[in-house]
């Protein structure tokens, strides 16, 4: 919806982070780190397509993602339990390890 009619001065990618950051157990972040783990490099499952539209790549990617979880959820949640402070859910561990594999592209 926000694709489609965008608010003035809401962007989708600090829209998600902060709705990550209040239910990170439900809510996934989505930003050019995690684009770039999902579509651009080697085997990524969901790459860009000319024609599909922003709304119909966000549900590949979100059931990428899904996936990605139910598939390798002992394996998440046990990043998610070595990490030291706060604890992390198993999503949240994910889109760290996404962000930080993403930004070491360059």
């Amino acid at each position: 919806m926000l694709e489609s009619t965008p608010a003035k001065y809401v962007r989708l990618t600090t829209l998600s982070k902060v709705l990550h950051r209040k239910r990170p157990e439900l809510l996934p972040l989505f930003d050019d780190n995690i684009g770039y783990c999902y579509s651009e490099c080697e085997g990524a499952p969901v790459p860009y397509e000319d024609g599909r539209s922003r709304a119909d790549y966000r549900y590949s990617w979100l059931n990428a993602l899904q996936e990605d979880l139910a598939t390798q959820l002992p394996y998440w949640e046990e990043i998610a339990a070595i990490a030291p402070g706060p604890k992390l859910t198993p999503l949240r561990a994910l889109d760290i390890i996404g962000w930080e594999l993403g930004n070491r592209r360059n």
